[in-house]
């Protein structure tokens, strides 16, 4: 994966075989031999390199980062189910604690429902939702970059 879509651009991280992503647009588009994907704020990747899974009509929203829901699963972990309702199928069980990521959906958070980006549907009293920092980093910084922390209490 790289930071910008340019075969010269720093390497930001490595994508193993399965992984999913977000794919918000292609440069310079979707169906031009040698196209990136962009994805959101995570960087780009050659398109070809990507196998894509089929898209069902409703999922044809385009979800960035910020428009998202998120939300924290205690210890005791949480069933993913196929369809939002009790009884429906199962998808899998969650057993550790982690954050999720949910789209935006108010109507079916007031039917007690969560919908996952990476697909499935949870019980939304069983999903702390977490309110997301204010601090964002810069979209394309300059490299090498450095952070500075400094005590911003008053002398006393």
């Amino acid at each position: 994966m790289y930071l910008r879509p340019e075969a010269d651009s720093p390497e930001v991280g490595l994508l193993h075989g399965g992984a999913k992503l977000l794919v918000t647009s292609c440069e310079p588009d979707c169906e031009t031999p040698g196209a990136w994907a962009l994805l959101g704020s995570d960087g780009a990747a050659r398109l070809d390199s990507l196998t894509p899974e089929p898209i069902l009509a409703e999922r044809t929203i385009h979800s960035t980062a910020e428009s998202l829901w998120y939300g924290r699963v205690g210890k005791s972990g949480i069933t993913i189910f196929k369809e939002p309702r009790l009884g429906g199928p199962i998808l899998t069980r969650k057993r550790l604690n982690r954050e999720m990521a949910f789209l935006a959906n108010a109507e079916l958070w007031r039917d007690g429902w969560l919908e996952r980006i990476e697909g499935g549907f949870v019980r939304a009293h069983r999903v702390q939702l977490l309110v997301p920092s204010l601090f964002h980093g810069e979209l394309w910084p300059n490299l090498p970059i450095a952070f500075v922390l400094r005590d911003l209490h008053a002398p006393g």
